[in-house]
């Protein structure tokens, strides 16, 4: 009976330890995700981030004649508006919104804006 104790708390420990790598390697793999995106007129989009970099950098275009107004909450920004005017490129924000897993992007304008987010 002991030794069958011992085994399963070797299984177990080996399990935590292998999950922890593992999840490690998938936030270096797969974050920000989705990375880019469209985001239409009165639609929403969740990102995951890492939780280790407390920072992100979000690079908008609009390539619509209408304006767009673009409101993102997570982490430490408990509301953040921009305001997308029509046919900009490449318009590049960096947001420091401390250790936070998620953020939501919510389109509130007219047209629909292609969003980047990187780490």
């Amino acid at each position: 009976m002991k030794r069958v104790f011992s085994v399963l708390g070797f299984c177990l420990c080996s399990a935590v330890i292998n999950g922890g790598t593992l999840d490690g390697s998938a936030f270096a793999q797969t974050t920000p995700s989705p990375s880019t995106f469209k985001l239409p007129p009165y639609r929403h989009q969740e990102v995951i981030l890492n939780p280790e970099i407390p920072s992100f950098t979000v690079v908008y275009n609009n390539s619509d004649v209408l304006s767009a107004l673009i409101k993102f909450k997570g982490g430490e920004c408990i509301e953040k508006i921009e305001q997308i005017l029509r046919e900009t490129v490449d318009h590049s924000v960096t947001y420091n919104c401390g250790f936070t897993k998620r953020i939501m992007f919510f389109n509130n304008g007219s047209a629909e804006v292609n969003i980047q987010v990187s780490q």
